[in-house]
């Protein structure tokens, strides 16, 4: 590294900056950077003194305080100059309260939010940037007493309630709420504070059982996931998890004030546009949502490198020669690994699938990389569990990593083994996480390396907004300064700079087609003639049966034709089949013993239930 060409570049960027010719993104990628390429260099104290001021006057003094606590450089500004006490008077401005500092970008979000106001915020940031560390703040703040906040995974609503329960320094919300995970609550009152931590699905649950309790705040993440079309599942059938949440998002909507929408990357339409589809902006506009839009301001550094064959110079401690490893992926992952392993880093493996995850690991990673680390007794004893709780005939691949310090992460893992090899990995046990996008959702992770293996995801190419949040996962805000993002398939930076359709919301688009449960969560002014048309002879068929309002709005991710046909198998039951019910219930109550005869009655209530009204002879 050239310091002398470094310090002049970062002082240009500095000026520029002054100037107002260098906005804040190029900016903070200038500092970061610069941090990252000294922070192994011995300093002086006019270095430190330096630093502290550019980590300030870009906003994020955390740079400093990484490279004082990480790095083990030693905080030695004992004398202040006009700049080093200005930066601190600056940095005092940050904290919220003794413990915790927010950095520039995410206090301007909080400073949105005020009692009085209309605090209804649409924000896009990048993987980096802290999303969900805000919401805690903003609770803090505006006081209030009930709070929701959804989630679209188990996996995220578990790594949040015990982020809860188990970090000092969320003592606070352990202290003076009630926090519940469950749609089956007890100690709901107007004078206990709540929150409430649900996916879409348990959400909806919990409002069908208390529909008149007021909720002040929600926080609603991955809000992509409210169209289909965004986002693509491995399947050829699109994921269908965007009912769940467009349901639950119109159910807040209309009773609660406050919300705070968040995603990675949102592409947002243009509003000046008439080619683009503004479903979405219509969306934002009747529902009074400001766009919060950080989607450059990159905290981490990344550095995108497309692999060749000979003298892959990635930056001054980072080689890689692939010359004779030919065009086998595995082998060149191994490759990958092994030079990253010789300068004591760890990395992420991107995969298209379990399958494929699982045979890279098998054929190529366990037999040609060399891995001279110890194993800690923590690691052991989870090897010697699964071990003893899962007996294969054949060796089960996910122990054979792990006895080598890799990880495997897919869909397919039990949920449990996911969190600990998780675990393991941000502890520094594993060297090694092979994994699909199921590290995109609900994970986090801390590695300096990502290496993409493949630009798709099962069978389909990806979408840049899926390539953005998987270069994301490179190097974590607090512990890296940049992130490696070695890419073995060049159609992945290809996609990575291309460009997606902007976001949409169907409820608020006359030209969409719709299903039945769209019908009664959408303004009739977003729905076509026939929509109308087959929402009244719904309707008709519910007047027919008298069946209550309040009966139909429960089960809300369930259609009204669906439920009709339920209501007409019960009203269908003999005495006998009611006998066989109540034997159930009776058992399950007193025994906690399911008797099968009447489960298969309530079996056949439910399955199979005719697609559509006309397939169970109703004239729709």
């Amino acid at each position: 590294m050239d310091r002398f060409k470094e310090a002049s570049f970062i002082i240009k960027s500095v000026n520029e900056y002054q100037l107002g010719t260098m906005d804040e993104p190029s900016f903070i990628k200038a500092i970061c950077g610069y941090f990252d390429c000294i922070k192994k260099q011995n300093l002086t104290k006019s270095d430190l003194k330096f630093l502290k001021y550019i980590s300030n006057m870009c906003g994020i003094p955390h740079y400093y305080d990484l490279m004082v606590g990480k790095f083990g450089h030693e905080d030695r500004i004992n004398d202040f100059d006009l700049n080093t006490l200005s930066s601190s008077i600056y940095e005092s401005t940050l904290y919220v309260d003794e413990q915790v500092k927010l950095h520039k970008y995410q206090k301007q979000v909080i400073n949105l939010f005020n009692k009085g106001c209309n605090n209804r915020y649409f924000l896009s940031a990048t993987t980096s940037f802290g999303k969900t560390f805000l919401i805690y703040e903003i609770i803090k703040k505006l006081e209030y007493k009930n709070v929701a906040l959804i989630f679209p995974t188990i996996a995220l609503l578990s790594e949040n309630y015990e982020r809860l329960l188990t970090n000092d320094s969320y003592r606070f919300f352990y202290d003076e709420f009630n926090i519940h995970t469950l749609s089956d609550v007890d100690d709901v009152d107007d004078h206990n504070k709540n929150i409430f931590i649900y996916t879409p699905e348990r959400y909806l649950s919990f409002v069908d059982k208390y529909p008149d309790i007021k909720i002040d705040f929600v926080f609603v993440d991955e809000i992509y996931k409210i169209d289909n079309e965004y986002l693509i599942d491995t399947s050829n059938k699109e994921n269908e998890r965007d009912t769940a949440y467009r349901v639950a998002l119109q159910n807040i909507l209309s009773k609660t004030p406050d919300i705070l929408l968040v995603g990675p990357y949102i592409k947002f339409p243009d509003k000046t546009s008439v080619t683009v589809n503004q479903s979405f902006n219509t969306f934002l506009n009747k529902n009074f949502f400001q766009i919060i839009d950080y989607n450059n301001y990159e905290i981490v550094n990344k550095s995108i490198n497309v692999l060749h064959g000979r003298n892959n110079e990635i930056d001054s401690q980072l080689s890689i020669d692939l010359y004779g490893w030919g065009k086998n992926i595995g082998l060149k992952i191994s490759k990958v690994y092994q030079d990253i392993l010789n300068i004591n880093e760890n990395a992420i493996v991107y995969t298209r699938g379990a399958g494929t995850a699982e045979g890279y690991v098998k054929k190529s990673i366990l037999t040609h990389v060399n891995n001279d680390n110890d194993k800690s007794d923590l690691l052991v004893k989870f090897i010697n569990h699964l071990k003893s709780e899962f007996s294969f005939s054949d060796s089960w691949v996910i122990i054979e990593a792990l006895e080598n310090r890799v990880g495997i992460h897919h869909g397919l893992v039990p949920k449990y083994i996911q969190k600990e090899i998780i675990n393991f990995f941000n502890q520094g046990d594993l060297d090694l996480l092979v994994s699909t996008t199921t590290i995109t959702e609900g994970v986090n992770t801390s590695a300096k390396n990502l290496i993409v293996t493949n630009s798709r995801k099962g069978n389909k190419p990806l979408k840049t907004f899926d390539a953005k949040n998987i270069a994301g996962r490179a190097g974590r805000f607090l512990h890296h300064f940049s992130g490696r993002v070695i890419v073995l398939d060049k159609k992945f930076k290809d996609i990575l700079d291309g460009n997606d359709d902007v976001i949409k919301h169907k409820n608020y688009d006359a030209e969409v087609e719709k299903d039945e449960i769209d019908y009664f969560i959408t303004d009739e002014a977003f729905l076509s003639r026939e929509d109308i048309e087959r929402k009244r002879s719904v309707l008709m068929e519910q007047q027919k049966r008298a069946i209550p309002d309040e009966i139909m709005a429960m089960y809300k991710v369930i259609s009204h034709s669906h439920k009709i046909v339920v209501y007409d198998n019960i009203i269908k039951l003999s005495p006998m089949h009611h006998q066989t019910i109540r034997k159930l219930i009776k058992a399950i109550n007193s025994q906690m013993f399911l008797d099968f005869d009447g489960f298969q009655v309530v079996l056949n209530l439910f399955r199979p239930i005719p697609v559509q009204l006309e397939d169970a002879g109703f004239n729709i």
